[in-house]
């Protein structure tokens, strides 16, 4: 593969911690010419190409919006929790210059009036081999991101959690319906970030016999990398000899399936448990608040937002990163927190298995168990002589999610479907 092929990601935005874009740059270091076309980006690069909205574009976005407020005050028990997405309009995408000049199409989170149904179906009729990126359910169900255990996607949807539906053919049945007929082409392929994810692929309705394969999401590890643990406490203003808990996600506290119920309950349990652990000072980044103590023994404090830069610091002041997800496709806070040494706690779910291996980088609790979650915490705070479990985290890393790693990955999957 040489700069002659050109690859075309499909977004609809971006900031500089989006996998769409950590991808661009990881091609674009071993040579491959790669390009991001979205609506909207918070990342000053030249290879990002932003689509201008016409007049008439944002009149049909406003028309979209109404028709989808009226679809959702049909589902009065929407879980607002599991995202949901409608596929009504989007961008005629297979008209610009650099989709018609790419020779593969990678369509990441594209949809909410960015990319239709249609959209999609007129690209994949340019007959380009054209790759569905797995970062989440909403490729192959009937509009959910997050299905919870839901298998309904594997025969026709319907009964739709996310939406509080209790009718068969509602309105994820009617999209899957649609998704059905779209995916019939040839030329769609699906990549997942990880081993749990390429399952429901292999077994959903829309994507099943299509070519698929599995590549993690790319990890800076020159960014994500072991500080100065002493100098990173004292700029947060930790307390020496302080035991440092860190949890965090977009919408942390507010998302109920990010698990901050269970980590609460986690830490009352290790309070009343293991007082000779002493006072635990635990961090929480995506979401603001006031400093407080949840008992005597376990205080918590709000980061609020972090750049990139800040992330790779809050890995560094903790002692153990705690994900308590419930579901997650690959989770990249916790190949970060690895990379930078720091061993993590998670439950055993999703794309967190492939990437913490238990007793060995970190500790998978018991699904949704928060007291197992609380003893994983526990454990790793007095197994880890020498940051044994971190030095191997960071090893994993480089050994599996490096750019490098990854994108030559992308490129041996690319060039296999180029030759068909």
């Amino acid at each position: 593969m040489n700069r002659q092929i050109k690859i075309i990601h499909l977004n609809q935005s971006l900031n500089k911690t989006s996998v769409p874009y950590r991808l661009m740059v990881a091609l674009r270091k071993i040579g491959i010419n790669s390009d991001i076309l979205c609506f909207n980006s918070k990342v000053n690069d030249n290879n990002i190409r932003r689509i201008k909205m016409t007049f008439l574009f944002r009149v049909l976005r406003k028309v979209d919006q109404s028709i989808i407020n009226v679809q959702k005050s049909e589902y009065p028990n929407k879980n607002e929790g599991m995202p949901f997405s409608y596929f009504h309009i989007g961008a005629n995408l297979a008209k610009n210059k650099m989709v018609k000049a790419a020779d593969v199409i990678i369509v990441h989170w594209a949809y909410s009036n960015f990319l239709s149904l249609h959209g999609l179906s007129r690209i994949l009729k340019l007959n380009k081999p054209v790759i569905l990126v797995c970062h989440d359910n909403a490729h192959f169900t009937g509009g959910c991101h997050v299905r919870l255990g839901c298998d309904r996607y594997m025969d026709s949807c319907g009964k739709c959690p996310a939406l509080g539906s209790q009718i068969d053919e509602d309105w994820s049945y009617k999209q899957l319906k649609i998704k059905r007929k779209v995916y019939e082409a040839q030329n769609i392929y699906a990549i997942s970030p990880s081993t749990w994810m390429d399952s429901n692929v292999s077994n959903s309705a829309v994507l099943k016999g299509k070519k698929h394969f599995i590549i993690p999401n790319p990890i800076n590890i020159d960014l994500f990398s072991p500080k100065d643990k002493n100098a990173v406490r004292n700029k947060y203003s930790v307390k020496p000899n302080s035991k440092v808990l860190l949890f965090g996600a977009v919408k942390a506290v507010s998302t109920p399936y990010k698990g901050y119920k269970e980590l609460l309950a986690a830490l009352e349990y290790l309070a009343a448990t293991y007082p000779e652990m002493g006072p635990i000072e635990a961090y929480i980044f995506g979401s603001d608040g006031k400093t407080e103590k949840i008992n005597e023994m376990i205080t918590l404090h709000y980061l609020g937002y972090l750049s990139e830069e800040e992330m790779a610091e809050a890995y560094n002041i903790a002692d153990v990163y705690v994900v308590p997800s419930l579901e997650d496709s690959f989770n990249n806070t916790v190949a970060e927190s690895l990379a930078t040494k720091t061993p993590v706690v998670a439950f055993a779910t999703g794309g967190i298995t492939d990437i913490i291996d238990h007793c060995e980088n970190g500790y998978l609790a018991q699904y949704g168990d928060s007291v197992d979650l609380a003893k994983g915490i526990y454990w790793v705070m007095n197994n880890n002589n020498g940051n044994r479990l971190g030095i191997n985290g960071r090893q994993k890393v480089i050994d599996n999610y490096s750019y490098e790693r990854v994108a030559n990955k992308y490129k041996e999957v690319i060039c296999d479907i180029i030759a068909g």
